[in-house]
C-alpha cells in the first residue's frame, strides 16, 4: 500500500522490509473491519482507500486491492489468504508474511476499525 504519489515498491506495496512483529488476531478466523471513515474504490488493477477523517488517500496494486476488497467483506482472515493462495501464484509463508506486512501498514496508518490488530 502507498500513498498515491510514490511508486509502487512490490506485490503488496509497503514502505520498506522492516523486521515487524506479526500482526496478532485472535486467530485465523478473526474478522478485521476498515474503519468507518475509510472507503475504497477499485480502479480495477488496485483500489484506492480514501480515509474521509484524516482526507489521506492510499493505492494499493492487484493483489494488495484483493485483500482489501475482501476485507471489506467481511471475511475471516483463513478465508482471505485462501482466496488469495487460489487467486495468485504464491507460497503460503510469502502470503502470510506480506499479509501480516499490510494488516500492519492499515493499521499503523488507522486504516482499521474496532478490533485493530497489534494496537
Amino acid at each position: 500500500m502507498r500513498e498515491s504519489d510514490n511508486p509502487p515498491p512490490g506485490p503488496i506495496e509497503r514502505e520498506a522490509t522492516v523486521s515487524r512483529p506479526p500482526v496478532r488476531l485472535a486467530g485465523e478466523e478473526s474478522v478485521v473491519s476498515l474503519h468507518s471513515d475509510v472507503i475504497i474504490r477499485d480502479l480495477g488493477n488496485g483500489v484506492v482507500l480514501i480515509h474521509l477523517g484524516t482526507n489521506r488517500i492510499y493505492e494499493t496494486n492487484a493483489t494488495g486491492g484483493r485483500f482489501v476488497t475482501l476485507l471489506a467483506e467481511g471475511r475471516s482472515l483463513a478465508d482471505i489468504r485462501a482466496h488469495l493462495l487460489e487467486e495468485f501464484s504464491v507460497d503460503e509463508a510469502t502470503l502470510a508474511r506480506e499479509t501480516d506486512d499490510l494488516l500492519r501498514l492499515l493499521a499503523d496508518e488507522g486504516l482499521l476499525g474496532g478490533d485493530t490488530p497489534g494496537r
